[in-house]
């Protein structure tokens, strides 16, 4: 469970960039079937969804995804972060 919240609090602090929209085109390019995003709703334009993390590489994906958010939503209740699976 520590590793989980190392993982997201790195998520965090390399998604501070200018060049975020760049790095997640970037690997959007590499997704497949079955990798699920973690996405937060933006504090300021809510409108906006910030991809912020990329599951991929589990036997379920979408349970790892799931348990990622729950820890983080422990600690920040007021965020909306959810998981949205790969087209």
């Amino acid at each position: 469970m520590r590793l989980y919240v190392i993982l997201i609090f790195a998520l965090m602090v390399t998604g501070c960039s200018e060049d975020l929209d760049d790095k997640v085109n970037d690997l959007e390019k590499l997704t497949s079937t079955g990798d699920y995003w973690i996405v937060k709703q933006g504090d300021y334009y809510v409108e906006r969804q910030y991809k912020v993390g990329l599951i991929f590489g589990y036997g379920n994906n979408g349970l790892v995804c799931n348990d990622m958010i729950a820890v983080y939503r422990r600690a920040h209740p007021n965020d909306k972060v959810r998981c949205v699976a790969e087209k």
